[in-house]
């Protein structure tokens, strides 16, 4: 809670903490690339009395992936801007048509509602929408 004020209290300060961190990031990926790369120990040699073969060593590889996803879970933590996963989602009506809504004015017991009770029921709802979006931003 305390890097939060300070953050906040300190606006040179948070930029120069977001460029850090973004810099940490930065430098994970590089890593990822270098752990991807390295091919060192992915075989082994195994002799058998007069010959020796070349054996693929799962355990290196997996040790390797494990730690690019480590990686690249903290890179997506610390700059989710440059580095988190995109989501796009689009809302499309019937046949990819406009969009429309259709208020059936029933309450939860199955009885009609006037207009005016679904205006206050809406009403409600976007000022407790509205309290929860003030509540999160005081949280960063």
């Amino acid at each position: 809670m305390r890097r939060y004020i300070c953050l906040k209290s300190y606006p040179e300060f948070k930029q120069a903490y977001e460029a850090a961190r973004r810099f940490a990031a930065d430098s994970l990926v590089d890593e990822m690339l270098e752990i991807a790369d390295d091919a060192r120990n992915d075989w082994m040699e195994r002799i058998n009395r007069s010959e020796t073969t070349a054996v693929f060593n799962a355990e290196n590889v997996q040790r390797s992936r494990l730690r690019i996803q480590t990686r690249q879970w903290i890179a997506e933590k610390r700059c989710p801007s440059r580095y988190g996963q995109k989501i796009k989602s689009e809302v499309t009506g019937k046949d990819g048509g406009a969009l429309q809504a259709e208020v059936t004015g029933l309450d939860i017991h199955g009885k009609k509602m006037s207009e005016l009770e679904i205006a206050r029921r809406v009403a409600f709802l976007l000022q407790k929408s509205a309290q929860a979006h003030n509540w999160l931003s005081n949280q960063t």
